[in-house]
């Protein structure tokens, strides 16, 4: 009897739920559908983030990366939402999952970077509670502080895997390949069919900002050649180098100033370091040079029609530069001594641009409103110390510590102007790239020590 009792109740439970829907549905068709589709999606995540741990948490950071790069975002309100806003949810609970349940041994040998994050964190949310409780600020400017957690939750994933889930980094390349071939396939069509996507130049699918799409280029190049470097097979080494030069080519292709000299110091950058190493692969270098007086030509007859757009661009850089220093000493005037001592909160910046759109056009110039002359003093130690343990790590992790230092010190730099580690694309592919790499250099350091204590 109490089986049957049980099935009667499942039934009743379905017909209820079934009628629900029903009735749901006849009233708003697409609205419910799409509501209901994604409570199911949602509550099928959920279950397979407790069922398949680690597994379930790869595949959501790899949907992460084909949604940065592959998928546009809509807007509600003026307030801008993507799929990636979506799949941080169920990130979070894989990460909250992996620490209660399972591999809290995973969180221990912490680097300094993310104890200094962590600091970071609660200045910015004691600073933020307490503009909020005088009324300088309004709770909807809470949800920015939420934002940036949102990048770090990014940051903290991708370190958390590298270490804790082997099959994650091969997976983690090959994503990031295909989404980067895809990315200059499209930049390519855009240049041969003359149908121009972004406001100056070439746009990638998730975005048209020029900005965004240039400095998703630059990421794209920096992460081709450092695969190119790194990779096992010598056949994709070339390949690899090849897309790297192309992606190069598609940032110059954006007639984005930023991504343009941040392609400058990344190569440069690379360059130097690679002076400085011992050993010389003469082989890599008559290559590297070979495939250069090739493809150069190749580039330039791809974007050669574009030239003089990005000379006429540079040309307004120093109007463009006054410009902004007058906008930018126009929002420091907005805060008062003890706001800049201590900070007016994260949000601040929209307070005084009457906006959510990220409008402040320099990153410094927003941490200084938002937290003051003391959180930029924690940001500062927070960014010199990935800098530091890019430095201390580069004699047993040379690829991964140089690849580190390059990507820290270009964002140090475009970030004079644009907020470039909030911007939601390039930031979220930004705090990615530097959890994965502080992910690697820490696995290795770990399976060091272990193989060091067993000799």
């Amino acid at each position: 009897m109490g089986i049957e009792r049980k099935k009667l109740f499942v039934y009743l439970y379905g017909i209820v739920a079934v009628t629900i829907f029903g009735i749901c549905i006849s009233f708003n068709p697409i609205n419910f559908l799409l509501i209901f589709t994604a409570i199911g999606v949602s509550v099928l995540l959920f279950v397979l983030l407790f069922v398949l741990k680690e597994k379930m948490l790869t595949h959501l950071v790899l949907l992460l990366v084909l949604s940065l790069f592959l998928l546009p975002s809509g807007s509600i309100k003026e307030i801008s939402l993507r799929f990636d806003d979506y799949l941080v949810i169920f990130i979070t609970l894989g990460l909250f999952f992996m620490f209660i349940y399972s591999r809290q041994k995973e969180f221990k040998e912490i680097p300094t970077p993310l104890k200094w994050l962590l600091v970071y964190l609660l200045y910015s949310l004691f600073i933020t509670l307490a503009n909020l409780v005088f009324g300088r600020l309004t709770p909807i400017y809470l949800l920015f502080f939420i934002k940036e957690i949102q990048y770090f939750i990014y940051l903290l994933v991708c370190f958390y895997l590298v270490r804790a889930y082997i099959p994650f980094e091969s997976k983690f390349r090959k994503t990031f390949i295909f989404a980067s071939v895809v990315s200059i396939l499209w930049g390519v069509y855009q240049l041969l069919t003359g149908n121009i996507r972004g406001y100056y130049g070439i746009g990638i699918i998730s975005v048209q900002n020029p900005s965004q799409s240039g400095i998703l280029f630059l990421l794209m190049t920096l992460m081709l050649l450092y695969f190119s470097v790194t990779t096992k097979k010598k056949s994709h080494e070339f390949y690899l180098a090849i897309c790297s030069f192309f992606a190069a080519a598609m940032t110059l292709a954006t007639i984005s100033r930023t991504a343009i000299l941040g392609i400058g110091v990344v190569f440069s950058l690379y360059l130097g370091f690679s002076l400085f190493r011992r050993r010389w692969n003469f082989k890599k270098i008559f290559i590297v040079f070979y495939i250069a007086i090739l493809a150069i030509p190749i580039g330039y007859k791809i974007i050669g029609s574009m030239v003089d757009s990005i000379f006429q661009r540079f040309s307004q850089f120093g109007n463009s530069a006054d410009f902004r220093a007058n906008i930018w000493e126009s929002f420091l005037s907005n805060s008062d001594t003890l706001g800049l001592i201590f900070g007016n909160g994260k949000g601040f910046m929209q307070v005084i641009v009457g906006t959510f759109t990220l409008k402040a056009d320099n990153m410094y110039v927003r941490l200084l409103v938002e937290i003051g002359y003391v959180g930029i003093v924690i940001w500062s130690i927070f960014i010199l110390s990935i800098i530091f343990y890019g430095f201390v790590n580069m004699k047993h992790n040379y690829n991964e510590a140089v690849f580190l230092l390059i990507l820290t010190i270009v964002f140090i730099i475009i970030s004079v102007t644009q907020e470039a580690y909030i911007v939601s694309i390039q930031g979220s592919a930004y705090w990615l790239l530097t959890g994965f790499f502080l992910g690697k250099i820490s696995y290795e350091n770990i399976k060091r020590k272990n193989i060091a204590k067993h000799v």
